[in-house]
């Protein structure tokens, strides 16, 4: 499994862009947005939510950037069924 990942630069959460187990599992990836890590006895992250899947077994999203202002995170998604390429625009960050 790989990951990517983008760093939302107005509340330092990172997002996760998952690759998935694909078609022949039934799932495919998941796009996740994380706590850094806060002022605690260990190093792992405070805590993450899944805030996309996709239901394109055969797609695969391969990264995301947010704009400067870190309320879009446009990510890019290869493989779907209509055999192009496609760009989300994931809004609602606050």
């Amino acid at each position: 499994m790989t990951t990517a990942a983008a760093f939302e630069p107005i509340h330092g959460n990172f997002v996760i862009n998952e690759d998935g187990d694909g078609p022949a599992v039934g799932r495919n990836n998941d796009i996740w947005s994380c706590l850094d890590d806060g002022d605690d006895a260990d190093d792992q992250l405070d805590g993450c939510i899944r805030v996309v899947s996709l239901n394109d077994l055969n797609a695969e999203s391969t990264g995301g950037v947010f704009n400067k202002w870190g309320d879009h995170d446009y990510v890019n998604i290869q493989h779907n069924v209509t055999g192009h390429g496609v760009v989300l625009d994931i809004t609602g960050w606050r």
